[in-house]
């Protein structure tokens, strides 16, 4: 399990917009994605605040895979705008993963804590 997450403490908020999918294309981009990179799972994750990917593969999640992980699902990105996002994106893997994801499920990693909107 991994999870990549994006959020107001490693990005400006105005760039984590550039990571929403409208709700409307969701279903059919996102689809395509998991079978273009070959995920077993995938969970997209978009607030106001944040936007983050859980999903399970066999690959190793490293900088070539975050840049094969933007090519595929935004390719109108550019060069630059994949660069900061790999290298911004923070990754968590296995039980850290999990950790995780309870931490914003109780709104503890949001950016006022105890915020509903998770």
């Amino acid at each position: 399990l991994h999870t990549i997450a994006f959020t107001h403490r490693n990005l400006p908020v105005s760039e984590i917009g550039n990571l929403h999918i409208d709700p409307n294309d969701q279903k059919e981009r996102l689809t395509a994605f998991k079978t273009a990179m070959n995920l077993e799972e995938l969970q997209f994750l978009s607030t106001c605040n944040r936007v983050e990917f859980l999903f399970v593969t066999d690959d190793i999640v490293d900088h070539r895979f975050l840049h094969r992980f933007f090519n595929a699902l935004y390719p109108n990105l550019s060069d630059a705008q994949r660069t900061l996002f790999a290298d911004s994106a923070e990754d968590y893997t296995g039980i850290n993963a999990v950790e995780h994801l309870f931490s914003v499920a109780s709104s503890v990693e949001s950016m006022v804590v105890g915020e509903r909107e998770i």
